[in-house]
């Protein structure tokens, strides 16, 4: 069986990454098969988070909200569903305002 030609033949979790997601994200390198939005903060907040989010071991991706529809100023957040948890914990360590 081969791959549809209108598909790209990718891993369960390179799927959730191209077509889940809006374009232009940027990931923290740790996987998952699905994503939750945490927060949305601002751009310089969010690569802060990311690198917070991966000491943690917890995956996570960014995108502009201007890919979105939202200011672009603003960052969106998500993190693996799984480790939501352990991420409110990182992100009221990081961001106690």
């Amino acid at each position: 069986m081969s791959a549809s030609p209108h598909e790209p033949s990718l891993s369960p979790e390179a799927r959730w990454d191209s077509f889940w997601l809006p374009p232009g994200t940027e990931g923290n390198g740790l996987p998952a098969a699905r994503w939750a939005q945490i927060v949305v903060v601002s751009h310089g907040d969010g690569a802060r988070l990311l690198a917070a989010f991966r000491a943690a071991g917890i995956p996570a991706r960014m995108a502009l909200d201007r890919h979105l529809g939202g200011d672009a100023a603003d960052t969106r957040v998500w993190v693996d569903p799984e480790r939501y948890g352990d991420a409110e914990n990182v992100l009221l360590r990081e961001q106690p305002h």
